[in-house]
């Protein structure tokens, strides 16, 4: 398939670019959007490091626009705006330091109506990654995997000392402490309870 001498075959599970990721995802903010107008759960959570896409983030507009929650996470390149109160009224943008490790995890999650679909990918929301590489996006399908993984996702959601939040003057403001007043590291926390993380975790679920 890469040297150009066969095509590609169906997949039943796996995602590739440049052939399907974006249309993939976009069909997966269009099911959050049905089931938020049908009054259902419907949210979208993305963790990657750029967010430059064109037709990704008018889609991210549109489910915002119709009542989707979308919380994103993004460690450099970010070209979404919202200063439109319209069309971004539902979306929190958070960006993550680099910290003492070079983190390159992409996560991409939709709430379903409850039933939380999670996938990880190698591509970044970027027009070289969805139309002119090699990338590959897949499923979760382990329960405890999901369940680790929107853990850790919560974890970087809650950092208050690496992260900036992006506001609708397009400037980048330091996340306040919470209500205690206490820093929280969330690549700190993690390496330090990894091991106990795992274990709770997977009994738990």
């Amino acid at each position: 398939m890469l040297s150009g001498f066969s095509k590609p075959k169906r997949f039943k599970q796996l995602v590739i670019s440049p052939f399907g990721i974006r249309n993939f995802l976009i069909q997966k903010m269009e099911d959050e959007i049905a089931n938020a107008r049908e009054g259902k759960p419907a949210a979208i959570y993305m963790k990657m490091n750029h967010l430059s896409d064109i037709p990704i983030m008018q889609e991210l507009y549109r489910a915002s626009y119709n009542g989707v929650k979308v919380h994103i996470i993004v460690r450099t390149i970010c070209d979404l705006r919202l200063n439109d109160p319209r069309v971004a009224k539902n979306i929190t943008v958070h960006s993550i330091g680099f910290g003492c490790y070079l983190e390159h995890s992409r996560i991409y999650m939709f709430e379903n109506g409850g039933d939380r679909l999670v996938y990880l990918s190698s591509a970044d929301m970027m027009p070289r990654n969805l139309s002119r590489r090699v990338e590959l996006l897949f499923p979760v399908l382990s329960r405890h995997i999901r369940k680790q993984i929107q853990y850790i996702f919560g974890l970087m959601w809650k950092d208050n000392v690496q992260t900036q939040i992006l506001m609708p003057d397009d400037t980048w403001h330091e996340v306040r402490l919470d209500h205690q007043g206490k820093p929280f590291n969330y690549l700190k926390f993690y390496m330090t309870h990894r091991k106990q993380i795992a274990e709770r975790l997977y009994s738990r679920f």
